[in-house]
């Protein structure tokens, strides 16, 4: 049987240790918490500066940019492209000088005609979801339609349009247009649409682009998924020597 003093001095050597290690444990605690404290406060800055990034990076697909009113006249929403809208197509292709394009009067009332032409479910979606028709010159299409989405993730459109298509009826807007298709290498080679010359060409491209916008944002068309493959466009379409 060991001494009492023997006792006593292995049972605080024990005691000793035992709260070394508690201290020990204690201040790893201490550090693990401290960490998560830091990463909570530093997760709303890290998500403030993404999303400061990205309405810096891409500020035309942010709807308050566009100055979007449901409440306005669809005529009013066509309007001079503002430089967000400018620099976003020069990123795309900068070939070519582009300037934003004012309408005059005549033009203005042109396109409230035609846009009293258009079905009354086309004219009621630009009503809820047009955020703007921005006329550039010198732009490569005639006319395309870009999506955007609210905070509530909420779908919206945007049109940009060359204002070529102003001087254009129907019939030579979409006859130009077919041409694009074509390598024009043969004199003999002749396409004409004739829809007559009572209508517009802008009347062509607002249709055709509601048209796009109605189709994403009910969904009529199912969309595949972007697949990380690229293929090439020569393997899927067997092309003749005069088509592009």
């Amino acid at each position: 049987m060991p001494a009492p003093s023997s006792c006593r001095a292995t049972n605080y050597r024990a005691w000793k240790k035992m709260k070394k290690i508690n201290r020990i444990i204690k201040s790893l605690l201490f550090i693990f918490i401290l960490f998560q404290i830091s990463s909570f406060a530093a997760e709303p800055e890290k998500t403030g500066a993404h999303e400061k990034k990205k309405k810096k990076k891409r500020p035309e697909q942010q709807l308050e940019n566009h100055q979007f009113d449901p409440d306005s006249s669809l005529t009013s929403r066509c309007r001079q492209a503002p430089d967000f809208i400018i620099k976003s197509i020069r990123k795309t292709n900068n070939k070519k000088p582009y300037k934003p394009y004012s309408l005059n009067k005549k033009e203005q009332e042109m396109i409230k005609q035609d846009i009293m032409k258009l079905p009354e479910r086309f004219r009621k979606i630009m009503k809820d979801r047009l955020a703007g028709i921005y006329f550039v010159e010198n732009f490569w299409a005639r006319g395309i339609m870009a999506n955007l989405r609210d905070e509530e993730k909420k779908m919206y459109s945007y049109f940009i349009v060359n204002p070529i298509v102003l001087e254009d009826n129907i019939s030579d807007c979409i006859t130009r247009k077919e041409y694009t298709c074509y390598i024009l290498d043969d004199p003999d080679i002749r396409i004409r649409i004739d829809c007559g010359t009572n209508i517009s060409g802008i009347f062509y491209v607002l249709i055709h682009e509601i048209t796009h916008a109605l189709d994403f944002m009910e969904k009529h068309t199912p969309h595949k998924k972007k697949s990380k493959k690229k293929k090439s466009m020569k393997a899927e379409i067997d092309g003749k020597d005069f088509t592009r």
